[in-house]
């Protein structure tokens, strides 16, 4: 009993270290898609990893998904310019969402529409590059 607590507390330390600070820990299979997306946009692989997804309710139908995740990547992309900054390297993606690189911060991040069997989710999947 006290070795499968010690054990989890472990894991569980070991994934929030890993995470990026605001952000919910990555699952090996989320990190590993990260980190080979990443490398595909950037040459480089990531060092931590989180994510923010949200449910998209089954009433929601894929048009107005589409055009939530342009807002909120019109929303991110207007809030680098307002800050006086300009992401290094932008791609827009079908679902109305971006891969987005920051060289200045390291960053790597995936605007998204994501399905897990009959669910889907919108968010964020993002890395910090080595």
């Amino acid at each position: 009993m006290l070795r499968a607590l010690l054990t989890s507390v472990l894991l569980t330390s070991a994934a929030a270290a890993q995470t990026i600070p605001n952000m919910n820990p990555a699952t090996p299979e989320q990190q590993k898609a990260i980190n080979q997306n990443a490398l595909a946009f950037t040459g480089r692989t990531c060092t931590m990893y989180g994510v923010k997804l949200v449910e998209v309710p089954a009433s929601v139908p894929a048009e107005k998904l589409k055009k939530g995740m342009l807002l909120a990547t019109d929303t991110l992309l207007n809030a680098y310019t307002r800050h006086g900054t300009t992401p290094t390297r932008v791609q827009r993606t079908d679902d109305g969402g971006a891969v987005i690189y920051t060289k200045w911060n390291n960053g790597f991040m995936q605007l998204a529409v994501s399905t897990n069997g009959t669910r889907r989710f919108h968010g964020m999947f993002a890395c910090i590059l080595r």
